[in-house]
Order: structure tokens, then C-alpha cells, then sequence
């Protein structure tokens, strides 16, 4: 990241970063499965919403307004099955111009 001219805590993560930090959120999801304790459920939402962000490349806001109606199936991809595709309803028009706004 010696490119990176902007605030150095504002840097993005380099690949292994993200992946220790991925890695980290399932290991929650497991300590929390092995402790028998609440907290499963949302260790687990968190860690795979961290992957979906990154995935989809959503922005604070777009991840925020995400609700299940915005996943759904994708018949070019049936590997997904009934998840397949994500609509981001808050997308920005500076960043997507030709994506229809709500």
C-alpha cells in the first residue's frame, strides 16, 4: 500500500488483511457454536454480511437499507439457488448513472 497517497487510517486493506479479517469473523461464528452461548445467529449474520459487502462492493448506506427482498434468484446461475442476485437500492448516481433510483 506504499501508493496509496490518502489518510492512512481511511487505506483500503490490502488482500491478506481482508482475509485475516474474514477469517476472524468465522472464527467468531465458531467460538460462539463451541461456547453454546447466545450470539450465534448474529456472529453469523455478521460474518456473512461482511463477505456480501465485499462481494457486491456495497457502500455504508446501500448495506444498511439491504433487506431480504433484495436478494433473489439468478437464472443464469442456478448454482445460487433462490440467492443469486442483489438489487442495492440505495446506489449512488455518481457511482451507477445508468442504475434505475426508487
Amino acid at each position: 500500500m506504499q501508493d496509496y497517497e490518502g489518510d492512512p487510517e481511511a487505506r483500503p486493506f490490502t488482500r491478506e488483511e481482508l482475509q485475516l479479517f474474514l477469517d476472524y469473523a468465522d472464527d467468531q461464528v465458531e467460538r460462539a457454536v463451541r461456547a453454546k452461548r447466545k450470539g450465534v445467529l448474529a456472529a453469523y449474520r455478521d460474518a456473512t454480511l461482511f463477505k456480501v459487502i465485499y462481494g457486491w462492493g456495497l457502500r455504508r448506506t446501500e448495506t444498511s437499507k439491504l433487506d431480504v427482498v433484495d436478494f433473489g434468484r439468478n437464472p443464469q446461475a442456478r448454482q445460487f439457488g433462490r440467492y443469486g442476485t442483489l438489487r442495492a437500492r440505495a446506489v449512488s448516481t455518481v457511482r451507477c448513472p445508468s442504475c434505475p433510483v426508487p
